[in-house]
């Protein structure tokens, strides 16, 4: 009799300590709302030493982040991303599609909050040689009023090259 109230004491007791207790949220959309705004900036494509005029605008609709890119590079470069939680992956989901008729893509990544960067991955095919399967990598770092943006190029034999670069500010 005393063994089994001593367990149920302890079991009561260990219940309850864990009762108060809650396990972290998995990010959501509410943690990247930094991104939310309008933006103007600068961005730069491979070898190409010209630097092109470029605006982001980033809105915030139910559970999505739907960023508006555009872009003077070439007659005009533009594209739309939506972003979201994915729960089944535990990851930011984002899909791309851009002016350039190219086929809609998928990449999933991570928000650090400490540093503000979201980094993200999907598969993909080299620019300048549709052969070549790649994994593209992003780096997203959001400061106060600005964010860069980093596109990188991860290929079979290991070598690594930055594709794209994209600065901006806010203008709101």
């Amino acid at each position: 009799m005393i063994l089994k109230l001593a367990t149920c004491l302890l079991t009561v007791a260990f219940l309850g300590s864990c009762a108060g207790e809650t396990e972290p949220a998995s990010p959501s959309i509410d943690d990247v709302t930094g991104f939310v705004g309008k933006w103007s900036g600068t961005h730069r494509l491979l070898d190409d030493p010209k630097v092109y005029e470029a605006s982001y605008v980033v809105e915030r609709i139910g559970e999505e982040l739907i960023w508006t890119f555009a872009s003077t590079y070439g007659e005009g470069f533009s594209g739309r991303a939506v972003t979201h939680w994915d729960e089944t992956k535990g990851q930011f989901a984002e899909s791309w599609t851009d002016s350039n008729d190219d086929p809609e893509s998928w990449s999933h990544g991570d928000w650090d909050a400490a540093s503000k960067t979201m980094r993200s991955t999907s598969p993909g095919k080299d620019w300048t040689d549709p052969n070549i399967d790649v994994t593209i990598h992003g780096t997203n770092v959001l400061s106060e009023d600005q964010f860069d943006y980093t596109m990188t190029f991860s290929y079979p034999d290991g070598k690594t090259t930055e594709v794209m670069w994209i600065h901006m500010t806010s203008v709101e």
